[in-house]
């Protein structure tokens, strides 16, 4: 068996050339590391010409033929970035007589049992594997070596992100080659859809110490470069994502390979415009829903249908509104309502969630970029008591990122599609 590495390392500041280093260092430690004589280890890179002097004297890399097109060939950009598009890159493992890929961006690093690992799950029957990476803070990085980093890991913390990928040669065949481009969002949600949707066995690993980033500064979330991540989003829109991926992920507190319990759908398309008392029916007529709820709004266009059947059902709960003028009008609408509480989370959001105690079960979360930082905020046994229920959600990075979010928190997903909803209950 022979697996092949392919990464893409590119020119920039002194500190991130310092990092495509340090990957570079860990990709060969990694490899010298392999304890598998029947399984061949082949590290390649792609690049632009101009990047050539950050990689051309690494040995144990192979050099494919360079890339010779950008985002800026397609699109025209407000601020021109010199980005590859994603199958460019990964094309250019047909040079290779690979059977795996491994795709990493350029500042994920591995830890030297890396390969191992992988090799060992694919011995298991496993011929797709995602891994999340944890995120390191060391001191003073640029003064050290790759070594000196290692024993940061053990103490990472768990990012939601999506920046390795393994997979079959064969499935590259069967995957859509459209032009996303990589240093943006929307491209790794798609590579990670339709791998795991043509493979056979596949695995998502979270809480898993084999990669790691140094610090979270996430530069591509920056409003200069919005029109980059609005180019790829359209193409993630319009894609043929209509279907439902079932993707077994690993148990965050326990390593051990053999031990799973999560299971998760990861949903492209949503229902949309049914009637909120169909559902809310449908939720107590199944005990999906019981008991005081919790509703963050966090949507700028006001909604009250949803709220207003949960009152007329006689549910007591709190609604926790971020925008100041979306929290005069519900104070307003509800003022006469004993049995429903309206919160502003701008003051204090810990507080308020202190001030509501745990003695609700449902968490309604509206479409906003914002409930991730609400949720972090909430005690993890709080979650796990609780179903939480994602309304008219049209953004599928968004809900991934909070499926993430809770799968590494420790919450037992179990997801339910109906009409509008998206359900994440316990088993």
């Amino acid at each position: 068996m022979k697996i092949t590495h392919i990464i893409n390392p590119f020119i920039s500041d002194y500190n991130n050339n310092i990092i495509a280093n340090f990957t570079m260092d860990s990709m060969e430690i990694a490899m010298e590391n392999n304890k598998h004589d029947d399984v061949d280890i082949e590290l390649c890179y792609t690049c632009y010409e101009e990047d050539l002097v950050l990689v051309d004297n690494r040995k144990k890399f192979k050099r494919l033929s360079l890339l010779n097109r950008s985002v800026l060939d397609i699109q025209n950009f407000e601020i021109p970035r010199k980005l590859p598009l994603l199958f460019d890159i990964l094309y250019k493992i047909y040079e290779t007589d690979c059977d795996y890929i491994i795709f990493t961006n350029i500042d994920i690093h591995l830890v030297p049992e890396f390969y191992n690992e992988v090799i060992n799950y694919i011995k298991d029957g496993y011929d797709c594997l995602t891994i999340n990476r944890v995120t390191v803070h060391p001191e003073e990085y640029l003064n050290k070596t790759i070594e000196d980093i290692y024993p940061c890991v053990k103490d990472g913390e768990f990012h939601p992100g999506l920046d390795c990928f393994i997979f079959q040669k064969k499935i590259l065949d069967k995957i859509e080659k459209l032009d996303f481009c990589i240093g943006t969002t929307s491209f790794d949600k798609y590579l990670f859809s339709y791998i795991h949707k043509y493979s056979t066995k596949t695995l998502h690993m979270l809480k898993q110490y084999l990669t790691f980033h140094i610090g979270d500064d996430r530069n591509w979330i920056n409003d200069s470069f919005n029109d980059y991540i609005i180019y790829n989003k359209k193409i993630y829109e319009q894609c043929d994502n209509y279907f439902n991926t079932d993707v077994i992920c690993t148990n965050p507190y326990n390593t051990k390979h053999d031990d799973f319990y999560y299971h998760t759908k990861y949903c492209g398309t949503y229902c949309k415009y049914k009637e909120d008392k169909v559902i809310l029916q449908f939720l107590m007529d199944n005990k999906i829903y019981d008991g005081c709820f919790l509703d963050i709004r966090s949507n700028k266009n006001i909604e009250f249908s949803k709220i207003q059947h949960l009152v007329e059902m006689d549910k007591s709960g709190y609604i926790l509104e971020t925008n100041s003028v979306n929290y005069k009008n519900l104070k307003s609408m509800y003022k006469n309502i004993n049995n429903v509480n309206i919160l502003h989370t701008d003051l204090d959001i810990v507080n308020e969630v202190k001030y509501i105690g745990d003695d609700f079960k449902i968490i309604t979360l509206g479409i906003d970029g914002s409930n991730i930082d609400i949720l972090k905020n909430f005690p993890t046994s709080l979650l796990h008591n609780c179903v939480i229920i994602c309304v008219d959600y049209s953004d599928s990075d968004e809900l991934n990122s909070i499926i993430l979010f809770l799968q590494i928190n420790g919450f037992n997903i179990s997801i339910k599609k109906f009409e509008s909803c998206i359900i994440m209950s316990k088993f």
